[in-house]
């Protein structure tokens, strides 16, 4: 398990809750033992109904920790190449969102409310693993307060900036901080405007009076359990950079008693005010009317406690997904007031979720046989196009439909993530080899790029070398299990026994415009081929729309 920049192992016990009463149970479990080792965990946001006096009961934790009595730094991993570029679905429109906006200013009209977090969540489909959806982000934006944690219930992949407490030994009491961020802008298209843009996020009205309604809130919060006089405003305004944002963050501190228990801790301050708004108990009934499902661990608390003190992280900027489920979540919102225009609230929870992307930039691309001047199987070239363009959330060019090829020969369209296209043209040539190779190394097909016709394929640029010096036709890979998949240029397809056969497209391939024809025409199956297969075939065929069915041999 790994919290901030330590990945905790060996594990004694694990403390799972479902109700009021589990929850207590852990709480004091924690208490009682944290002289040993460490206890790192989360605690959802539906226990707030805990601490306000109610009785719930969930099918999936509450609060889920586990005592391990080992730590050590964790390192962070470089990937050779980026593999993880998810699809993301918002679950509400900005219709949806425009009229929550709405229910949210008559809420404050009538005095309930003068400060709303309202959040909603995006599906994220991805063909990778955890470990590299965790990797890939992290090496886009690394956080004091990141975490992976799997268990047999579900998976959380958090990239945290902000600390909700942190409490540790101060002579004969505990000091605490916390550090509630409110206020985001975007980072500017270049230094100029970077700057610009942070210093307007540190001046404006607005943000600034966001921001310390929720100082106020926690320091309310923070009385509760402080000793008298001790709760100050350390820091107020300052300002945190990120690769894709700038945001507006404060500081309050405060002592404690030493012996104060988990359980008073957390009655005293969860949820962090920065995610509920204020006034926190009223706004967060306000909440539970406008939001349609729970947040689960986003805006709850994700943390580590052992002899010394506890930390602990507010999970936003987090993924989360069911065990055995494909699909991850997302939640994102932002602080509401009188004065918040809707369009820009829309804009600023788009933005809070660009952090999952790479940074690449990449273009999809359609290769394309050009014969008196008409372009062969356009119309299914347009529909793979679109479909990519979807999947990358990038714009579609509407006017491709209309295009008219001006010469024979290949045509290779790029079409930018703005919808910006590029033509060129080339000479349609013969091969100058039919013999193809065997790769050394294996693709994982938990790669989301293999699926999409991209300018974004550094695993096949030594094949795409070899192929443009005449050494090769095409290099053929296969998968970590062992599975044929594709060539560098082309599909594949094996003759046995007088049949066709072509590996399925979950093995890690692109669904080539040629092989949905032979498919579709019944002349070719899918099935899992390995590399026994290849050897024993009885004829090995390369296809793609350019040059269509190439009959090709293993080079000894």
């Amino acid at each position: 398990m790994i919290f901030g920049d330590k990945l905790y192992y060996q594990s004694l016990k694990k403390l799972v809750a479902f109700d009021r009463k589990g929850l207590i149970q852990a709480f004091d479990y924690i208490d009682s033992h944290r002289h040993r080792g460490y206890f790192v965990g989360y605690v959802k946001y539906e226990a707030k109904d805990i601490f306000l006096g109610k009785d719930i009961v969930l099918k999936e934790p509450l609060l889920y920790f586990e005592h391990f009595a080992k730590s050590r730094p964790f390192p962070l991993k470089k990937n050779i190449w980026n593999a993880f570029y998810p699809h993301l679905k918002p679950q509400i429109d900005f219709y949806v969102y425009k009229d929550k906006i709405v229910s949210i200013k008559e809420a404050i009209a009538k005095g309930d409310t003068y400060q709303t977090n309202f959040t909603y969540p995006i599906d994220i489909f991805t063909h990778c693993d955890e470990e590299s959806v965790f990797y890939s982000i992290l090496n886009n934006q690394d956080t004091p307060y990141k975490a992976f944690i799997t268990n047999e219930f579900e998976s959380i992949l958090s990239f945290s900036p902000e600390l909700f407490f942190e409490i540790t030994s101060k002579g004969a009491n505990h000091s605490i901080i916390a550090r509630p961020m409110k206020g985001t802008i975007q980072r500017g298209a270049d230094q100029e405007e970077d700057l610009k843009n942070k210093a307007f996020l540190k001046n404006d009205i607005k943000n600034q009076s966001e921001n310390v309604m929720i100082v106020d809130l926690l320091r309310n919060d923070l009385s509760k359990i402080a000793l008298k006089g001790s709760v100050e405003v350390s820091k107020l305004f300052e300002i945190q950079t990120h690769p894709t944002l700038h945001q507006m963050i404060s500081e309050i501190t405060a002592e404690i008693p030493k012996d104060i228990s988990l359980y008073n801790i957390f009655n005293s301050l969860f949820p962090c005010g920065s995610i509920t708004g204020a006034p926190k108990i009223k706004t967060m009934e306000i909440i539970s009317k406008l939001e349609t499902k729970d947040r689960g661990i986003y805006c709850g608390a994700i943390g580590v406690i052992d002899k010394v003190g506890m930390r602990f992280s507010v999970p936003i900027r987090t993924l989360y997904k069911k065990c055995k489920h494909k699909t991850y979540t997302l939640n994102v919102g932002g602080g509401i007031v009188w004065d918040s225009k809707t369009s820009e609230e829309w804009d600023e929870t788009k933005l809070k979720s660009l952090f999952i992307y790479p940074k690449i930039d990449f273009c999809l691309v359609e290769t394309m046989r050009v014969q008196d001047l008409k372009i062969i199987d356009f119309s299914l070239h347009l529909k793979r196009l679109r479909r990519a363009a979807d999947y990358f959330g990038f714009k579609f060019d509407d006017s491709l439909q209309a295009l008219k090829p001006q010469k024979d020969g290949i045509l290779r369209i790029l079409s930018d993530k703005n919808g910006h296209t590029s033509k060129i043209y080339s000479e349609w040539l013969l091969p100058a080899s039919n013999k193809i190779i065997l790769s050394n190394e294996f693709l994982d097909n938990r790669n989301d790029f293999l699926y999409y016709k991209t300018t974004y394929r550094p695993w096949y640029e030594k094949s795409m070398q070899k192929i443009t010096e005449g050494m090769i036709f095409d290099e053929v890979f296969y998968n970590q299990n062992g599975e044929l998949t594709e060539g560098a240029r082309s599909n594949l397809v094996l003759e046995i026994d007088g049949n066709l056969f072509t590996p399925p497209i979950e093995c890690g391939l692109l669904g080539g415009i040629y092989r949905e024809k032979l498919l579709a025409q019944h002349m070719c199956v899918e099935k899992i081929l390995r590399l026994s297969d290849l050897k024993q075939a009885d004829k090995i065929y390369c296809i793609n729309s350019v040059r269509g069915m190439t009959l090709v041999e293993v080079q000894k």
